[in-house]
């Protein structure tokens, strides 16, 4: 496990309390047993690209999801982005990961690996899983926390991602 200090979240969803342990790092091998890749995707321009669907939960958040069977987590990030926000990933890095632990409940804790990507906007198509059409919406970086409501977590994640950005912008 990472050596850096976690940056903690309660959140409850769907009925179950759930703590989140956020930790910076760039090695998806110290980030077992993970489960779900997510990333934070930026456009050229600088927005941040968020989406929706009322088939699990209608907030706001940011794309991704689980991890198939064989499939490297950079690989599940890329195709999730596709799938469900019609993604093309330019460029990618990881920051780290969340741990995910249960409170009252027996299901295994697993981390969530965070990325930050930049990305191109394509045609909007129905995600594969069966979901529909997501909804897809650009905002500026100081908006985002308006919509994705993550706390100090979210504002950690949106922090490493501005900076990656600007790192890509400069070369």
């Amino acid at each position: 496990m990472t050596s850096n200090r976690p940056i903690i979240n309660d959140w409850e969803f769907k009925g179950q309390k759930v703590r989140f342990h956020f930790y910076d790092g760039d090695d998806t091998e110290e980030f077992k047993p993970y489960t779900q890749s997510y990333a934070i995707p930026f456009t050229e321009d600088g927005k941040i690209v968020i989406g929706r669907h009322d088939a699990d939960y209608d907030d706001w958040h940011t794309p991704g999801g689980k991890i198939e069977r064989g499939e490297h987590p950079d690989d599940a990030m890329i195709r999730e982005l596709d799938e469900e926000l019609s993604l093309e990933v330019l460029k990618f890095k990881l920051v780290g990961a969340q741990l995910v632990e249960y409170i009252n409940s027996d299901k295994p804790s697993h981390y969530q690996l965070r990325y930050v990507a930049s990305v191109r906007l394509k045609t909007l198509t129905p995600d594969p899983d069966g979901k529909g059409l997501w909804e897809r919406k650009l905002v500026d970086p100081e908006e985002f926390e308006r919509f994705v409501k993550w706390g100090d977590i979210g504002k950690h994640l949106l922090k490493r991602g501005r900076e990656q950005y600007l790192k890509w912008k400069q070369k």
